[in-house]
């Protein structure tokens, strides 16, 4: 905090208090500095308890603007440390021991003129999220925000870290032939969809598929070489063709894992579907899409803000044992943030299952 200065120049408003103002942004679903004005002023002697002052409007536009929102990005990261220690040994969703990272990006529409650096259909503003989501705890584990232009698979071979034994899924947008034959030097795998313009030969069969990968809809397991500019790589790659059952549609995955059965390779992909549900959920539930400031800083911190509160509401669900969604428990905070009540408190009260009595009008 110190080193971005957040606290200079604020002494009644500052660092702290933006995190928490902007918190309670996400949580009441707050759509603007008058209304956020108004709940906090109507609920001042509830206040106390969450450390939260009922600042003026101009105070809190002047603090998003000024306060350095890597003091946010910060703490994201800090957090997200913090709960992959507690939870490194939680139970993996699929039998092999790699951790299993999704790649993906998502587009946030946002008003005209509220960014100089991110226009869209010359109507609206927009933003580029982009994203490494660990499946295993569904959280996001590494974020990058661009303008919407931005490509993704310059972004990805930017910023992918390439953790050796790790598995790496994303869809085509992603395919780039030498940076996914970098994927072995590093000692890391991938799982992605064949272009449906790709040039390869066949080397040979990775596999013979049984009669009951057959029936899974397994069509073919082959080893292939890919041609072009990158003809003379040393390396093969698998392809796996995979009909779905529900739509009929054919697949072709692609892959430098030869350890994994085919039908393992083609559910990865499948569970990449997950991210899509995130990227769903925090649009709907978090205010992403306005913002309570104008410039730069205001809306990266208003977005990192939503990461981390994100981030939380998981903690808070693996450490207390919730059952329920996420939506859920969001639902229960919102609804009691203004009241003195021990979270556990509420949590528990949520579990037991009172007997409901029909009463009739008519009663005395």
């Amino acid at each position: 905090m110190a080193r971005y200065r957040g606290d200079w120049h604020g002494r009644q408003y500052q660092s702290w208090d933006n995190l928490l103002t902007l918190l309670s942004v996400h949580i009441v679903n707050i759509n603007s500095l008058r209304e956020l004005e108004t709940v906090l002023g109507v609920n001042t002697l509830k206040l106390y308890h969450l450390g939260i002052k009922a600042h003026k409007r101009s105070t809190i536009s002047d603090g998003i603007r000024r306060i350095n929102y890597r003091i946010h990005k910060n703490l994201f990261y800090k957090t997200l440390e913090r709960y992959q220690r507690v939870t490194a040994h939680k139970r993996k969703q699929f039998r092999f021991k790699n951790p299993l990272t999704l790649m993906d990006s998502t587009v946030v529409n946002i008003g005209l003129g509220v960014v100089d650096w991110g226009r869209y259909a010359k109507s609206k503003g927009a933003i580029k999220l982009h994203y490494e989501y660990d499946l295993e705890r569904d959280i996001p584990e590494f974020i990058t925000i661009t303008d919407k232009d931005a490509n993704d698979c310059k972004i990805g071979k930017c910023t992918c870290r390439m953790k050796p034994d790790s598995i790496y899924c994303f869809d085509r947008g992603y395919n780039d032939y030498e940076w996914l034959y970098s994927f072995a030097q590093k000692g890391a795998f991938f799982v992605t969809r064949l272009k449906e313009n790709a040039d390869y030969s066949i080397l040979g069969q990775q596999g013979h598929l049984s009669e009951a990968e057959q029936k899974q809809g397994l069509l073919y397991d082959l080893r292939i070489g890919l041609k072009g500019h990158v003809k003379n790589h040393p390396e093969g790659l698998r392809l796996i063709g995979y009909v779905d059952g529900e739509t009929n549609i054919e697949y072709q995955f692609l892959t430098n894992n030869v350890e994994l059965d085919a039908y393992t390779v083609t559910q990865i992909y499948k569970a990449r579907w997950n991210i899509e549900i995130f990227f769903k959920w925090i649009k709907q539930n978090l205010k992403i899409k306005t913002f309570l400031g104008t410039n730069t800083n205001a809306i990266l911190s208003q977005i990192w803000v939503a990461m981390l509160y994100f981030l939380c509401l998981s903690f808070v669900k693996y450490q207390t044992k919730y059952q329920n969604s996420l939506f859920y428990l969001h639902k229960i905070i919102k609804s009691t943030l203004f009241y003195r009540r021990s979270l556990l408190e509420v949590l528990s009260l949520t579990h037991i299952r009172q007997k409901e009595v029909q009463l009739s009008l008519f009663d005395p």
